[in-house]
C-alpha cells in the first residue's frame, strides 16, 4: 500500500507540494507530522515518480457508475460510487474524473485540479480524529494568508470518534482564496481515516456536501493503505 498516514502525517509532502502550486491537499508521510509550510511547496497535481494520473474508470477496470452501490445505499444524484484500486469504496462528483495515486494518499480531481479529494489513513500511534485536526490546524497555519474557520468533534454516520477542521488560505489559482474542509473519522474497521476536499472559497458551502457524501459512502473493505 502507499506510505499514507497520520492525517497530521496527512500534510507533510501534500502540504509540501502545495505552496505556489498548492491544490488543497495533504501529504501522509507515515509517522511524520503533518502540513509542512507551504511556502515548501511544488506543484502537487504533477504526480511523484513511479505514481499515475488515470480516469476513475481505472479505479475498478470498468467505467464507474451510481450501480456500484447498492439501491438502497447509493449516492445522490451527480455523485457516482466506485471501488478503488487501493482497497475501498468512496463516491465521489461524477465529473471530479481525474485519479492518482501519490504520498499523500488517493486523488480524485476535476480536470486541470482546481478542485480535488484526498484520502488517506491516519497511523500516527495513538492519534485521535480531534487531536489530529488540531495539528493539521498548527501545521498549516504558516501558509498565507490562513484562517481556521472552524475545528471541533463532529458526528460520524459510520460510528465512533469524528473531528472536522475548515480552513482557508491564498491562492492565486483559486482566484485568490482556497477553502479546504478536512475529517477525520473511524471507519468500518475501526481505523482512522481522513477524506479532504479543497476547492476555491467561492464555491463553499458545496465543499461540505462533497465531503459527507465522501465518508458516508466510504467503506475500507479491503484493509487499504
Amino acid at each position: 500500500g502507499l506510505a499514507v498516514a497520520v492525517l497530521a502525517a496527512g500534510a507533510a509532502a501534500l502540504w509540501s507540494t502545495l505552496a505556489d502550486g498548492d491544490d488543497g491537499g495533504r501529504d501522509g508521510a507515515q509517522g511524520q507530522s503533518a502540513s509542512a509550510p507551504a511556502d515548501e511547496v511544488t506543484d502537487p497535481a504533477a504526480p511523484e515518480p513511479g505514481t499515475e494520473d488515470t480516469d476513475v474508470s481505472d479505479a475498478t477496470g470498468e467505467a464507474p457508475s451510481g450501480e456500484a452501490a447498492s439501491p438502497d445505499g447509493s449516492p445522490p444524484p451527480g455523485y457516482i460510487a466506485l471501488d478503488d484500486a487501493e482497497g475501498f469504496r468512496i463516491a465521489v462528483p461524477e465529473e471530479w474524473g481525474e485519479r492518482s495515486a501519490e504520498t499523500g494518499g488517493v486523488f480524485y480531481r476535476t480536470t486541470g485540479g482546481a478542485e480535488l479529494i484526498q484520502v488517506f489513513r491516519v497511523a500516527e500511534p495513538g492519534a485521535t480524529a480531534l487531536g489530529s485536526v488540531r495539528r493539521a490546524s498548527d501545521e498549516r497555519s504558516g501558509t498565507p494568508g490562513f484562517e481556521e474557520v472552524s475545528i471541533g468533534p463532529v458526528d460520524n454516520p459510520l460510528g465512533g470518534e469524528a473531528a472536522e477542521l475548515v480552513y482557508a488560505y491564498d491562492h492565486e489559482e483559486s482566484g485568490g482564496r482556497r477553502q479546504v474542509v478536512e475529517r477525520v473519522f473511524t471507519a468500518s474497521d475501526d481505523r482512522l481515516y481522513a477524506v479532504l476536499v479543497a476547492a476555491p472559497e467561492s464555491d463553499w458551502p458545496r465543499h461540505e456536501e462533497i465531503l459527507d457524501v465522501a465518508v458516508t459512502h466510504f467503506d475500507p473493505y479491503g484493509s487499504p493503505f
